[in-house]
């Protein structure tokens, strides 16, 4: 029937113009992010961001070698990856930072740190890659490509966040480089606050 057929024409001008658009989000998104993770995390936020761009350098690898198409789904599935690359950053250095109030040393809160993030991290990525698995199996064309980079940068991501950034931290470690997790006025920023979720939660 007439009503259940539709054409879409899309010229290569209007295709340009969304690739150039989702390039230019993708920069501006990972700008915002490195500049995020150094002013608020100091020297550990450096060693979080090259962990993410290791992140994204062997992600657009591995979808070079599926053959993937790098559309504007596939690009908001890179900026997604970056997100819980992020996230998985920022959960491990805000328990390192814990850790060190509690007066460990900083070699033992790392340690302490990434041991008590991991389980926080597997939770997070798992039950995103559930969705993504659902978008790949039951997704048609974008969506589907979609599903395709957010699994696989989910998979980059835990990668880099819980084994590469560590093996950063060893390595600065074992060559005496000083490592903080904050400045004078990030350390504290949001020690006094206190908001009652509960009870404000109509």
């Amino acid at each position: 029937c007439e009503m259940c057929i539709r054409d879409r024409v899309i010229g290569p001008s209007l295709g340009k113009e969304s690739i150039k658009a989702g390039l230019m989000s993708l920069a501006l998104g990972f700008t915002m992010v490195f500049l995020f993770m150094v002013l608020y995390y100091n020297r550990s936020g450096v060693i979080a961001n090259i962990a993410m761009l290791l992140n994204l350098f062997i992600l657009v690898c591995v979808l070079i070698g599926m053959g993937t198409s790098f559309t504007l789904p596939a690009m908001a599935g890179l900026l997604l990856t970056l997100a819980m690359a992020v996230d998985a950053n920022v959960i491990i250095n805000e328990r390192v930072r814990e850790e060190v109030k509690r007066g460990k040393g900083l070699r033992l809160a790392v340690d302490e740190g990434y041991g008590h993030s991991y389980n926080a991290i597997i939770d997070g990525n798992l039950t995103t890659m559930l969705v993504g698995i659902a978008l790949m199996v039951f997704g048609l064309g974008p969506i589907q490509g979609f599903g395709v980079v957010l699994v696989a940068g989910l998979f980059t991501s835990m990668f880099t966040a819980v084994l590469v950034s560590r093996v950063l931290f060893d390595s600065a470690f074992n060559r005496n480089i000083a490592i903080n997790f904050g400045n004078n006025i990030t350390n504290n920023l949001f020690k006094n606050i206190n908001f009652d979720f509960i009870g404000k939660k109509k």
